[in-house]
């Protein structure tokens, strides 16, 4: 009946872990919607454009009027560019929707392998082999993953194509966020606006100000050069869409115009300020830290509009593990256990902002060996008042003598010295 119980639970845990792959899931179909929401409005745009040549052609032959050859000629072939080149978008659009299909299809095909019935019956019998394909490669999805967002890019390539994880790995959701990122950098705003706009209405949806802010942004370096007039026109054709939600941000960068200098030579990437006071209510439209700032709230909407979440699963899983094992134990360097894996130096900093492990049976185990302590391995005490496993005990006497070297103190003492020790529970 306990094999039972635990084969359900083992089997809970299993289901509970599909919640983790939702990314997985819903950034192709985000993706493949996009597609089929943007391209259609631009070929609509193409048609148009040769549906107006294409009527003017039939007017003026309708006119009764004898038309320019050569004029006739040269339409007639403007037309078939058109047409071919809005052939070739729509070819490509079919290759982009489908590759993204693709993707859907093979991500669920391993989803649903998981969720066989085989797998189930494996679980049910604790058999790890079974599962040991799919662990490896989601640690590798979830690694590469990491790597991306930590614009890592090469080294995550790498690893998806030496893994083959193409399909699995969103590489260019974050190819294209490196490029967003790297203009922001670089003090510019056209490829993130560029962005937005095929993102508007997710970020819409999202309540996401990044746009606002990116046109509000763009108004205060034509201020910071002293372009007043261009500023203000600028505002009056991209700032007044955003007066219902931001009338007040709005108002304060249109008044910090009073206060440049006319004709001043700090422009986009300068630290120095326009503001004739540098202590003026203003100054904070124009620092530098803006920059940084519209990077972090980019990254934020990234993560909105593909639906990844916030916090890199490798960091969500790792922190599950770690807290079902980090003990009090973990944390003192006399006690930590060489085969633990939060008693690891690297992996014991990053345990200590997390919860201890809550365990309604405690296990005694040797500091040597990191063995249990139990009847076949019973524990002896040296006369130092230390305690440590027999196996240990015995290993280490028929290596040096029969001499016990403490590894804690560094005392040595015979076998003969040593006591067993009796546990009361």
């Amino acid at each position: 009946e306990e094999e039972e119980e635990r084969g359900r639970e083992m089997e809970e845990h299993h289901k509970e872990s599909f919640g983790a792959e939702y990314a997985l899931l819903k950034v192709p179909y985000e993706l493949l919607w996009t597609c089929l929401r943007n391209e259609p409005r631009l070929f609509e745009r193409e048609m148009q454009s040769v549906q107006t040549v294409g009527k003017k052609l039939v007017r003026t032959l309708r006119s009764g009027k004898k038309p320019n050859r050569k004029r006739m000629q040269k339409a007639l072939l403007d037309i078939v560019k058109q047409i071919d080149g809005l052939t070739k978008k729509i070819s490509d659009a079919y290759e982009r929707e489908s590759h993204h299909l693709l993707r859907c299809e093979r991500r669920i095909e391993l989803l649903r392998v998981v969720d066989s019935s085989d797998v189930r019956s494996a679980i049910r019998r604790r058999d790890s082999e079974a599962l040991t394909r799919w662990a490896v490669q989601r640690i590798d999805r979830q690694v590469a993953n990491f790597l991306f967002r930590q614009n890592q890019v090469a080294l995550a390539q790498s690893l998806s194509t030496l893994r083959e994880l193409d399909d699995y790995v969103d590489a260019k959701v974050f190819l294209d966020g490196e490029k967003v990122v790297r203009s922001l950098r670089n003090r510019n705003v056209a490829v993130p606006l560029g962005w937005c706009s095929v993102n508007r209405s997710r970020l819409r949806k999202s309540n996401s100000p990044l746009e606002f802010l990116l046109r509000l942004q763009d108004f205060l370096e034509l201020s910071r050069c002293g372009k007043t007039e261009e500023a203000v026109a600028y505002a009056r054709k991209h700032l007044v869409a955003f007066s219902s939600q931001h009338m007040s941000v709005i108002q304060r960068a249109i008044a910090s115009l009073a206060f440049c200098r006319t004709g001043s030579t700090h422009c986009v990437g300068s630290s120095h300020l326009p503001p004739s006071n540098s202590c003026d209510p203003y100054e904070d439209l124009y620092h530098q830290r803006r920059w940084d700032e519209l990077e972090e709230t980019f990254l934020q909407a990234l993560n909105d509009v593909t639906c990844f979440p916030k916090v890199p699963m490798l960091y969500t899983c790792m922190g599950g593990g770690l807290v079902s094992m980090r003990t009090r134990q973990c944390d003192d360097g006399d006690t930590r256990q060489a085969d633990c894996s939060v008693c690891f130096p690297t992996v014991s900093k990053l345990a200590q902002i997390l919860p201890y492990a809550h365990h309604t049976n405690s296990t005694i185990v040797c500091h040597i060996t990191g063995e249990a302590i139990d009847d076949y391995n019973y524990p002896m005490v040296l006369p130092n008042g230390r305690v440590y496993g027999k196996n240990a005990m015995e290993k280490m006497a028929k290596e040096n003598n029969n001499q016990i070297k403490c590894p804690r103190t560094g005392e040595t003492f015979m076998v003969s010295q040593l006591r067993k020790a009796h546990l009361i529970t």
